[in-house]
């Protein structure tokens, strides 16, 4: 879906303020501002390199989300190179889907989001986010023990049910998160319901009537999770999967008190992620084909 100029009526949660940092000296901000200030006066427009600064197109559309695209993903060890997964898989199922958050004092109680299907070895699920003026937000996640029909089917067994309070990042599009060497803070309370007969887990009759009764029985874990976030480069040129990319933005999320919670994600204008190292599962995803979907 193409990105317009004007501003959209879309979801704001209400996150918590977050202070953003510079790598790169106060004068390279001075002209990432003017450069905002000029596309602002243009329109749409593409940003330009500016001295020793990149910053990427606002405009762009990072991740289009029209119905029925697809992304199949190659998936390698980062360990010895060796074969994890052919072919992952990710498509869009629906758009303005409503989720409800069930965690105990939400910021939000509803929201529209896109709905994807996620599927890999060992984990089959959905997956919904939102897209805002802001970027886009992962709200919440449902994974279920076999592969999922066209519509989620609560009867079906499920081993989780995942909702984040206020979002999880996947990805920030505003202009003082878009230039290389910005880093910001991002916070988040990641709410867990496991469905099943032991202890601690939410029975399934019970999740099945609503997942809210998990929460008052206490049937839930709650983690608040504190992420770092830098933009690592713009416009750098890959060659992957014998696809050629230009136009991209390659940002890396990692959490400063966890070694194990680091990635770098890369996205490619009008395609979406095409590169990532998630060095959490030790793992290297390379786009091997994209179905752009519905026009």
């Amino acid at each position: 879906m193409k990105r317009s100029c004007e501003t959209r009526n879309a979801f704001r949660p209400k996150a918590r303020k977050i202070a953003l940092e510079r790598s790169r000296p106060r004068s390279a901000r001075f002209r990432c501002g003017l450069l905002l200030l000029a596309v602002l006066a243009s329109g749409c427009g593409e940003i330009q390199e500016q001295g020793p600064d990149r910053c990427a197109d606002p405009q762009a559309d990072w991740w289009p989300l029209p119905v029925a695209a697809t992304w199949q993903l190659y998936t390698t060890s980062l360990v010895d190179q060796t074969l994890i997964e052919r072919n992952r898989l990710l498509e869009v199922q629906a758009r303005d889907t409503e989720v409800v958050n069930v965690a105990p004092n939400p910021s939000w109680k509803k929201a529209k989001a896109v709905r994807l299907w996620r599927r890999e070895v060992g984990s089959t699920g959905w997956r919904w986010v939102k897209e805002t003026p802001e970027g886009f937000h992962w709200l919440r996640d449902l994974w279920v023990t076999e592969p999922p029909p066209e519509e989620p089917d609560e009867t079906r067994d499920s081993t989780r049910d995942v909702y984040y309070d206020p979002y999880r990042l996947r990805l920030a599009t505003t202009m003082e998160k878009l230039c290389e060497g910005a880093a910001w803070q991002e916070e988040y309370r990641k709410v867990t319901i496991t469905i099943g007969p032991k202890t601690g887990q939410c029975a399934i009759d019970m999740w099945q009537r609503d997942p809210q009764e998990c929460i008052k029985a206490g049937k839930f874990e709650a983690l608040d999770v504190h992420e770092q976030w830098t933009v690592e480069s713009v416009d750098k040129a890959f060659d992957i999967q014998g696809r050629h990319y230009e136009k991209t933005l390659c940002v890396r999320r990692h959490d400063p008190k966890e070694a194990m919670r680091d990635a770098t994600y890369c996205f490619a204008a009008g395609v979406g992620k095409f590169l990532e190292l998630n060095r959490d599962k030790q793992e290297r995803e390379e786009l091997i084909s994209y179905d752009a979907g519905e026009p």
